[in-house]
């Protein structure tokens, strides 16, 4: 689980905030559907999104990073599509929050047994 950076030592938030933020920000207006895709998510208060990178959403990769600052929300890469969801029930069921879940077409019937497990021991 991310560590709150503001618990951490100074050093250490300071290393995190060079890590996960990316060097500028653009103040540009949305030019792209996936800036409005991710200003949206940020809109509805989401604050994480799990995912696995997949090249038929990259759009929206480029937009959470370069228009938002992979913040509000901050994307969390997961090696497989599995651990998205399995990240994403886990933090629905810690703090009663939901955060979004990406998936690229091919991948989502691998989702499937998954969302029904986060379903089925949902209380």
């Amino acid at each position: 689980m991310a560590r709150d950076p503001a618990t951490l030592p100074e050093s250490a938030a300071e290393h995190l905030a060079a890590v996960d933020r990316p060097p500028t920000v653009t103040d540009e207006p949305l030019r792209w559907g996936s800036d409005a895709v991710a200003a949206m998510v940020r809109a509805l208060g989401i604050p994480y999104i799990a995912l696995n990178p997949g090249a038929s959403y990259r759009g929206l990769h480029d937009s959470l990073v370069n228009v938002l600052g992979n913040r509000d929300p901050q994307m969390l890469v997961c090696l497989h599509e599995e651990h998205a969801v399995a990240i994403a029930h886990g933090y629905a069921k810690a703090t009663g929050r939901l955060i979004v879940n990406g998936t690229s077409a091919g991948h989502a019937i691998r989702l499937s047994d998954n969302f029904l497990f986060a379903y089925v021991f949902a209380n």
